[in-house]
């Protein structure tokens, strides 16, 4: 008896031990796993794209970390911890539900953080930033179910954050420019190169001008910007030459053959023969023509290259065949062959497509994976989005265009110049890109799940928008073709 009154007690100890020590671990596994959805919740942007769901999640997260703090491994906890649990993964998955329907927003939005636009420009960040949560805010109360409406949406966020990467990359750049006026300015360039130092300030000038005249469109004024930039450090170069060569007191002649040395290593290194008597205009023309001359033999060299390609080719498939009837097994040569096929019709489909089209109707862009055919026949009346006859037939190629590549997608983009309001001009060029996009599943029979369509605006312009020329090359149609996968192809056309 006395023996069993130790015993008892001693396993009871045992047992309690045990008992909290699961406990605690229990609570532990609890709390690891609060932090961990918070953190994941944070890296798929929870509290931008749940923006009604967040605010509760991250209250209770709050209140559950507090309630840790003050008594860690409290029981009492658990609840706490159970309900900021919950809501963190309620608001985790209605942030991956809008990641995926708006990834091109988002992706946007990324590139304008990376310019520092939220510094850079904050303005149009903050516009954008609120567009976009009054986005995702529809978008969580189910207000936006028709692709349409969540397109057009979409494209307007994506244009706000567009204006603001371009005005923070174009203020960066003015700053650079300023920066090196500095340090041109510090060395007196003005007096030692005044000529190239003038240009450089008008460059500048003209590029704050142009930013402030055109507000949505800094195409020029980042062009302007970066050419203030250079000639600056151009002229900063300059001075610390005319230093050198007051310093070495150095003659005209002295100065004049110590160029003219420099042009004979050149013309040496180009194997040509070098006359002083000519002169250095006569000596640098032979130099030009000697490197349009390589530039011609490189391009039939490149032809050359091209030809002994297809020609390895057929032999690696003599090889394979006659591996194949040996027994052999070569599994990279057979690989190596399959990507050469495939970079030989990838090649004949593109020069397919280039003779489908005259140069003024549409031009044939490589672009990684995907085709860009730029329409730049495809014009539109002012204001219209109303196809004409002109453009009718053009899509008729087009049609034929689209036979090239069965097993892709297409994104059907609209583009305007900078004429007019921007708002404007967005619609206009959705409204354009729509239109095409309804004839080509009218007409062309392409399945409406192959296609999309979008409109830029102003945004995104190949040239600069102060000539009328200019202005006609940004407005166009592009269409952006990318192959899908083998694995994935199916009917291209309604039956």
């Amino acid at each position: 008896m006395q023996n069993s009154k130790v015993f008892y007690p001693a396993h009871l100890f045992v047992l309690l031990t045990c008992f909290f020590s699961a406990n605690a671990a229990a609570q532990s596994i609890l709390e690891k796993n609060l932090q961990n959805t918070y953190e994941i919740a944070l890296s798929n942007h929870a509290n931008i794209l749940a923006p009604s769901a967040w605010p509760n999640a991250a209250k209770k997260y709050q209140r559950a970390m507090n309630a840790i703090a003050v008594a860690p491994g409290e029981e009492r906890n658990d609840k706490l911890i159970t309900d900021a649990l919950a809501q963190l993964t309620l608001a985790n998955n209605k942030s991956l539900r809008a990641k995926s329907l708006i990834a091109g927003v988002l992706k946007k939005r990324d590139a304008a953080l990376r310019a520092n636009a939220n510094t850079m420009a904050s303005k149009d960040w903050q516009r954008g930033e609120k567009l976009l949560k009054s986005l995702t805010s529809d978008l969580e109360r189910g207000r936006l179910t028709e692709p349409s409406k969540l397109q057009s949406r979409s494209s307007i966020v994506i244009a706000t954050f567009d204006i603001a990467e371009l005005d923070a990359l174009t203020n960066q750049l003015l700053i650079r420019a300023r920066g090196a006026e500095a340090l041109a300015s510090f060395g007196n360039a003005e007096k030692l190169a005044p000529k190239t130092f003038g240009r450089a300030e008008k460059s500048l000038q003209a590029a704050i001008l142009s930013m402030q005249q055109h507000r949505y469109d800094n195409a020029e004024a980042i062009g302007l910007a970066d050419q203030a930039e250079s000639e600056f450090k151009h002229a900063t170069q300059l001075t610390l030459m005319v230093q050198q060569i007051r310093n070495k007191q150095l003659s005209t002649e002295d100065l004049l053959l110590i160029w003219e040395d420099r042009l004979l290593k050149i013309n040496a290194a180009a194997g040509l023969d070098y006359d002083a008597l000519n002169g250095w205009d006569t000596t640098a023309e032979s130099i030009v023509d000697h490197i349009n001359n390589s530039d011609t033999r490189i391009i039939g060299l490149q032809s050359l290259l091209i030809e002994s390609r297809a020609y390895i080719g057929s032999l690696e498939d003599e090889l394979r065949l006659a591996d194949q009837q040996l027994g052999g097994t070569l599994a990279q040569r057979d690989e190596l062959i399959v990507q050469q096929e495939q970079q030989a019709r990838s090649l004949e489909r593109l020069i397919q497509l280039e003779k489908l089209f005259e140069p003024t109707e549409a031009s044939v862009i490589r672009e990684g994976r995907s085709i860009v055919l730029r329409l730049t026949g495809l014009q539109f009346a002012s204001g219209s989005s109303a196809l004409n006859d002109a453009s009718i037939q053009l899509l008729k190629k087009v049609d034929q265009a689209v036979i090239v590549y069965p097993d892709s997608v297409i994104m059907v983009e609209g583009h305007t110049d900078a004429s007019g309001p921007r708002d404007l001009n967005a619609r206009l060029s959705e409204d354009r890109a729509n239109t095409v996009m309804r004839y080509m599943i009218s007409d062309m029979r392409i399945e409406p799940r192959r296609l999309n369509a979008i409109g830029y605006g102003s945004n995104r312009p190949i040239t600069l928008n102060n000539s009328a020329a200019g202005r006609a090359e940004n407005r166009r149609i592009d269409l952006v073709i990318t192959p899908t996968p083998e694995a994935s192809r199916s009917p291209d056309r309604i039956n």
